[in-house]
């Protein structure tokens, strides 16, 4: 399921950094780390997000920052990589790179071809 492609993408974010993703001490601290890098989600970007049962429409809004932070980081994980965990990482579970289709990923493919 999707939901198992975003801890994917937490996992390959992790490892690539050596450091926690979302490093929180709380459950609301957590989301707003996530909201912080990924954007604050709009109806355009998840459709029916805003009807989720304890969505506040008092958090705060920050734009996405397109996981640009972690080329910084890690300049090595390159365009591909970040490619992958844009897939892995959408907050719109709908939207997420399915299994298939992150197993395919050109960066897996390149990686299986060294």
């Amino acid at each position: 399921p999707e939901v198992d492609m975003w801890s994917v993408g937490c996992c390959v974010a992790e490892m690539a950094t050596c450091q926690p993703l979302f490093p929180g001490d709380s459950e609301i601290g957590t989301i707003f780390k996530i909201l912080r890098l990924l954007g604050t989600p709009t109806e355009q970007t998840w459709p029916g997000f805003s009807k989720l049962e304890h969505w506040k429409t008092s958090f705060p809004q920050w734009p996405p920052t397109d996981l640009e932070t972690l080329l910084e980081v890690r300049p090595e994980l390159g365009e591909l990589g970040l490619d992958l965990l844009r897939g892995l990482l959408c907050l719109n579970p709908q939207a997420r790179l399915p299994a298939r289709r992150a197993k395919a990923h050109a960066l897996l493919a390149q990686t299986h071809a060294t």
